[in-house]
């Protein structure tokens, strides 16, 4: 039976370039770069082992992918560096050759910077495959009220600073029904995503960024002020992130009074019993809603592979095929098992001859 499949977990940096500590930060840079000097060695020697860089909530999927690839072709177990989606795509685009990952696991499509990042330095070769989807859902406890908000309401429910009577003040909300009397009456309590986490970061831009910019005021502010403005959130008592896990979150959904927390729906799932759904802009998140891009907040899941590192490293292909086999993420496989949300059929048909092929993606 193969080991287990081996992690490193890095330093890194959050989406709006807020320093994510993990404590004696130079002493872990100085350990990785001893580490990856060891394990790899100089570009000539070539490795036998697959390297890939994953952000949080993609590395459940690729961790199982990897140690099925290990079994089930007799390959040596991907080492993973668990990390954040832009420091995965930042090492994946900074080269050609073993020092740099071979594939990368992250919940969106890469940023066109960070493609052209990529060309630049010449990683010219590169596979997308869409593998599956994710969603950030809004979630309260059974008995309490529905709040059913937008995304606009969700935004001036949290940001840190609103346009009030034409100045940028302080948010002043403290009821839902204060931002539309379509909302309940019960004060706003919401519990975050971990911070710099890619849950977070989604909900930063899909809902956030998003809802500030369909708010005339807000829109109407210089660029400089306003593109802050729109991912900043308030740090009083109607707002928190989880601490460490999004257990907590569900023992505050039932411990307090009208909380309401914001998480994955891959771990909703998990909670489905004792945690109850509140739409965003009208629609109710479940598997199909987020599968056919009707609810707002998707997250969809990526792999991309660095195709010129086909012929450096051995079980590239093998991998990408077992990743996209029924028995991984089909409806029934261990990918969905584990809060994965499939493709249809024919997207899997499609992104499958997609990844067999290597084609390599163009903007």
């Amino acid at each position: 039976m193969p080991p287990a499949v081996r992690i490193h977990r890095l330093p890194e940096s959050g989406l709006l370039g807020q320093s994510y500590s993990w404590g004696l930060e130079m002493k872990h840079l100085v350990l990785a770069a001893a580490a990856a000097t060891m394990l790899f060695g100089a570009q000539a020697e070539g490795r036998d082992t697959i390297r890939i860089m994953s952000s949080e909530s993609h590395f459940p999927y690729t961790a199982m992918v990897g140690e099925s690839f290990a079994s089930n072709y007799r390959q040596p177990t991907p080492i993973i560096e668990r990390t954040t989606a832009r420091s995965s795509t930042r090492s994946f685009c900074a080269g050609v050759g073993h020092e740099f990952p071979d594939i990368i696991g992250i919940p969106r499509r890469m940023w066109n910077a960070e493609f052209k990042e990529c060309q630049e330095n010449g990683v010219s070769r590169i596979t997308e495959i869409k593998v599956g989807y994710d969603g950030i859902v809004l979630v309260g406890a059974p008995d309490g009220p529905v709040v059913r908000p937008t995304k606009a309401q969700i935004f001036q429910a949290l940001a840190k600073r609103l346009v009030v009577d034409g100045e940028l003040v302080d948010n002043p909300h403290r009821r839902w029904n204060e931002i539309h009397d379509s909302l309940p009456d019960m004060p706003i309590r919401v519990i975050g995503p971990l911070v710099n986490t890619d849950p977070a970061n989604a909900f930063l831009l899909e809902v956030m960024d998003t809802g500030c910019r369909k708010i005339e005021a807000m829109a109407r502010l210089p660029e400089e002020v306003r593109d802050p403005a729109c991912v900043s959130l308030r740090n009083d008592d109607v707002f928190e992130s989880v601490s460490k896990s999004y257990d907590e979150a569900v023992r505050l959904v039932h411990a307090r009074e009208h909380q309401l927390a914001v998480m994955p729906f891959s771990f909703y799932e998990i909670h489905a019993d004792s945690l109850a759904l509140h739409p965003i802009d009208g629609v109710l998140p479940d598997e199909q809603s987020i599968a056919m891009g009707e609810y707002p907040v998707i997250c969809t899941l990526f792999i991309y592979v660095k195709v010129q590192h086909y012929e450096q490293v051995p079980g590239i292909l093998e991998f990408v095929t077992e990743y996209t086999s029924d028995r991984a993420w089909g409806p029934d496989g261990y990918l969905v098992n584990l809060g994965m949300i499939p493709m249809s059929h024919a997207d899997r048909i499609d992104q499958r001859s997609n990844a067999i092929g290597l084609n390599p993606m163009w903007r």
